[in-house]
């Protein structure tokens, strides 16, 4: 997973020209790696189900935690007699271990969704034997064990529980074996204590490169990573809707334009909730698939007289959280943008 040694040689001239805490190039390149670890395991998730939801957090969760990781990795660029050998450490060795754990993390959390729609007639969890070559001895101590779906233990003990970890768990009927563990058994990495099924969080704010940084540097970190975050997905999003610009939809008998204006406009709307956020510009970057399913509300006129003297209607659709906005001109039904339900826009 190294980066390519020209590559990594033209951002260490970056960032020892630059005072950023972060560098966009080493982000992205950890941010897209564990993104794809996501996507492997959810695929094309859409709207409306837990399966998009959990996996928006987790995109969320992973791009934040290579954003400290960035931070570090800045760091020990500018202070090494050596800044190559820090490719190999936090680009091949760290990556290949984030990468796996996320791909774990990812597959327990889709699994978590079933076990709870599946409750009712499987309320139990139990814990099963790793199929590592070298088990270790503590998670050894919970094999078999068994506990509610819901019971807390399984936000600490969900594997995996550890860097490498290849426990698991097994949905059952049988209440089984309801022995604790043992008082001595060394819990999972502070990092680990968390079910992503639930938070949506492959790493916590537990892990040492969250943990050990300062306040003012938290706050440099969460600044940079905001807007890097926001021009990433935004670019994701354009990339795969500028494919539509000048086209039109077919919609019942409609014919919907879709230009690069309006996509443009809808990916530039801004929304303080992360995962609507993430939603609307799913909206946009999937508009030909979305448009055909989403449900035609109503239609308006404009609200008065002389405004927006070209159009001559507003036609209302939902898609899950969000209104899309259709004008009707004399000519054409343009998208024009999308707005969030119960907001003031």
């Amino acid at each position: 997973m190294n980066i390519p040694a020209d590559q990594y040689d033209e951002i260490i001239r970056e960032v020892k020209s630059s005072g950023k805490r972060l560098n966009e190039k080493l982000w992205q390149y950890t941010t897209g790696h564990l993104h794809r670890g996501i996507d492997k395991v959810y695929g094309k998730t859409k709207p409306g189900t837990q399966d998009f939801e959990t996996a928006v957090k987790m995109k969320h969760n992973t791009a934040r935690f290579a954003a400290y990781k960035t931070a570090h990795q800045v760091h020990d660029i500018r202070h090494s007699d050596n800044p190559p050998a820090i490719n190999d450490k936090y680009n091949q060795r760290w990556l290949t271990t984030e990468y796996v754990h996320t791909v774990r993390s990812a597959r327990m959390a889709k699994r978590w969704q079933q076990f709870q729609r599946d409750k009712d007639i499987y309320p139990y969890l139990k814990y099963m034997p790793s199929t590592a070559a070298e088990p270790r001895n503590d998670h050894k101590k919970l094999y078999n064990l068994v506990k509610p779906v819901d019971d807390p233990f399984w936000n600490t003990w969900l594997p995996p529980n550890d860097w490498g970890c290849k426990c698991s768990v097994e949905q059952t009927d049988r209440p089984g074996n309801y022995t604790e563990p043992p008082a001595d058994i060394k819990p999972p990495p502070a990092v680990m204590r968390n079910n992503p099924g639930i938070t949506g969080k492959v790493f916590t704010d537990g892990h040492p490169m969250i943990k050990r940084v300062s306040k003012t540097a938290k706050k440099d970190i969460e600044r940079e990573f905001s807007k890097l975050y926001t021009k990433y997905v935004r670019a994701i999003a354009y990339q795969k809707a500028k494919k539509l610009a000048g086209k039109t939809i077919e919609v019942g008998k409609k014919k919907i334009l879709i230009s690069n204006r309006g996509i443009k406009k809808a990916l530039s709307q801004t929304i303080k909730d992360n995962l609507l956020w993430e939603i609307k510009n799913f909206i946009v970057a999937h508009l030909d698939d979305v448009l055909n399913k989403a449900k035609f509300l109503k239609i308006e006129s404009p609200k008065k007289a002389g405004e927006r003297v070209n159009i001559q209607k507003t036609l209302i659709f939902e898609y899950d959280k969000f209104y899309i906005i259709i004008w009707k001109t004399k000519e054409h039904y343009i998208f024009h943008s999308i707005r969030q339900k119960n907001s003031r826009q």
